[in-house]
Order: C-alpha cells, then structure tokens, then sequence
C-alpha cells in the first residue's frame, strides 16, 4: 500500500513538474519576501492610511494599484492552486482496464487448448495459464501501474475441483476468475515445484523481446502475489503465468483370507471344523498417489470364533519374519503407521473356532476394515463354513 502511494505521487510530480514549479515561485517566494520583509510592509500599509487621512492623490494611487496588485496575485495562486488539486484528483481517480482470463488444460490427455474445464484422472498433470493484456488505446494515462498476480490451488478434496485466478494494480479494479479440473473419484490439486513460469516481454512494441522466467514456488505455496509491474496498453505488452499441477487421490486396496492353520493355500471360502485353529491374513496396499498415514486395520470376528492372544502379527514389503503387534485387531483396531504410494503388507493372526459350537451347519462371516486419515473405511470378508 506504502509503495502504491510512492510511485503514485513520484508519477504525479514528474508528470506536473512545470505546475509545480510555477506555483512555488508565485506562492513560497512571495510568502518568504513577507516574512523576511514584514516590518518594512507593515510601515508602508501604515503610511498608506495615513496619506489617505491626507488626501494626498498620487500616493492613494499607488497605494490602490498595490492592493490590486495583491489581489490579482491572490487570485493567481488560486487558480494554480485549483488546477492542481483538479489535477491530483483525476490522476487519482484514473482507472486502467486490464484484460484477465484463467484457463486450464490436460498435460496428460495430450491436450493443447485452454479451457475454463478440462476432465481428469488421478495422476494426470493439468496446466493452469493466467493471461493478461491492457487492450486500452495507447495512451500514457491508460497504463496499468503496479499490476500483482496471484494463482491458488484448492486445498479441499473434491469431484469439481476449482482453481482461481486474480489480477488488479495501483489504478486496476481486480479482475477474478476460476478454472475447474473434474475427476470421477474426490480428489486434490498438488503442485508441481519449479513449474511456474512467466512469459512476458523486456522489449518495446516495435522491437519485442519475449523472455519465460521460472518464479518462486512461494507465490504458489504460500499465496503470494506475482509482481508483474507497469503493462502499457500494447498486445505487444500481453502476458502468461503458468503452473502445472497433479491430480492426487487416496487410494487404498484391502483383501481379507483364511485358512486352516497348516494348510498352504489361502482362500475367501473354507470350510472348517469345530476347535480347528484358522489363520487370517489382511493384506492392505497404497493403490493410490498420496502418503497414506495413520492407517488403522481392524477386524470383526463372527460369533464361535475366539481371537487368539499375542498372534498378531505385521508384514511389510520384504520382511519375511513379520514384526510382533500389540494384541487389538479384533478391538479397536492397530495404527499401523504410514506408507508411502505402492507400499504394501499384511496383518496376520489367528483365532479358534469354539469346540462347543452348536450342532448343525453354521456360515461365519469374517469382516477385514482398513483405514487412513485420507480414506473412508474398506473392507473385505471371508466366509467359513463349520458343520458339526
């Protein structure tokens, strides 16, 4: 705001520097000469009174030909002094129009227009462009001063997810727009660093030079505005910011199975008898392209089952021997931790079917849940069937 004000009053004294000039010899020289001569001026009015008492002619001339004097130069610094704040005024109040648009395109699709909507899917890369350009006759009060830019990613997980697009300047109303990306599953805006770059031209109109710089991931990340500066009113003087984003998503793969413990094979179906020893196995996978944290696996066994305690075991990529967890699966659930995109494992654990069980054939129904903070629930189950 301070700076705005600085050039705004640098421009107005270059501009009025001849005004300026004029009004300080008419007015400070004047008022200087009274202040350091104001004895001798005040005898003189004294004087002037008392020639009037008089009667004396030449003297009351003179002495009416300086009040004209000083009344004509009075009103000479009022008309000065009016034309400068007319002046100031329609410098203040001049407004330039600015011409902005926010666009986007798919990288991914192979895309290469603009569009105020594009249509995504997750891991595709979208590049959103801001253009401007002050259409404007050529004059010098057109000139747009001071213009900033500004281009913001949502931050919220959405079908429809918007980005918006801002310009304005010292004597530039603020030109807003939006771009929209649409996915089949909620999902985020993640920029690319080092993608912003700025095309405009260091040249004249008539002998342009186009330069692309790469600007700061800050005006991205932490919303600050890009400093364009003056823009004339020239296509000449048109220019584009762009960034490039990626479509990211939580995704999170789960398969629940069991087996009969000493058995090779597992299976989402088994048939079991009762007081035989069954193993579960939940594996889980990042399938998406964000860090999963705070995953949570739980499991839900059915009736007649009997979790068995210190079981529970963890796998994670490579890791043959498994890490020993807290007893919890079945209540609750175990944080598991956090994993990174393609990271996989597999809880492992055993429960007891209850020899005492009833007669007759019985179908359970084992429900496997994991969870992420950037995920709902998923789960799976496996059906054991135990006739006795």
């Amino acid at each position: 705001m301070i700076g705005s004000i600085a050039n705004s009053m640098i421009r107005f004294l270059a501009h009025n520097r001849d005004t300026i000039l004029i009004s300080f010899i008419f007015c400070v020289v004047p008022i200087i000469f009274a202040a350091l001569y104001r004895k001798a001026i005040s005898r003189y009015l004294k004087s002037l009174v008392n020639e009037i008492k008089k009667s004396r002619p030449k003297q009351v001339v003179a002495g009416f030909c300086f009040v004209i004097l000083i009344v004509t130069f009075t009103q000479l610094l009022l008309m000065l002094n009016s034309a400068i704040n007319n002046e100031l005024e329609r410098t203040t109040k001049r407004q330039a129009t600015l011409s902005s648009d926010l666009a986007v395109a798919n990288v991914t699709a192979g895309d290469t227009e603009y569009r105020n909507a594009v249509e995504a899917r997750v891991d595709d890369v979208v590049k959103f462009e801001i253009a401007y350009s002050n259409n404007q006759t050529s004059e010098p009060n057109n000139i747009a001063h001071d213009v900033v830019a500004k281009i913001a990613l949502a931050n919220e997980s959405d079908m429809h997810i918007t980005a918006f697009g801002c310009m304005f300047g010292a004597n530039v109303k603020q030109v807003a727009r939006t771009a929209t990306v649409k996915t089949k599953v909620p999902a985020t805006l993640e920029y690319i660093p080092g993608s912003s770059k700025w095309r405009h031209n260091l040249g004249t109109a008539k002998n342009p030079h186009w330069v692309t710089e790469t600007l700061t991931d800050g005006f991205i990340t932490s919303g600050a505005h890009v400093p364009i500066g003056d823009v004339a009113p020239s296509k000449a003087y048109q220019g584009t910011i762009t960034i490039l984003a990626r479509i990211v998503a939580p995704s999170l793969k789960v398969e629940n199975e069991v087996k009969v413990e000493g058995q090779k094979t597992w299976e989402d179906e088994i048939d079991a008898n009762p007081g035989d020893m069954l193993a579960y196995i939940i594996h889980f996978e990042n399938t998406g392209n964000i860090e999963l944290t705070n995953m949570v696996i739980r499991d839900s066994l059915p009736p007649n089952m009997t979790y068995v305690a210190g079981s529970t075991k963890l796998f994670v990529g490579d890791n043959k021997v498994g890490e020993t967890m807290p007893d919890g699966v079945t209540n609750g659930g175990l944080n598991i931790g956090n994993y990174a995109v393609g990271v996989d494992g597999y809880v492992r654990f055993n429960a007891k079917v209850n020899p005492d069980i009833k007669p007759g054939k019985h179908v359970f129904r084992n429900v496997a849940v994991a969870k992420a903070d950037q995920t709902v629930e998923i789960w799976n189950t496996t059906k054991t069937i135990v006739n006795k």
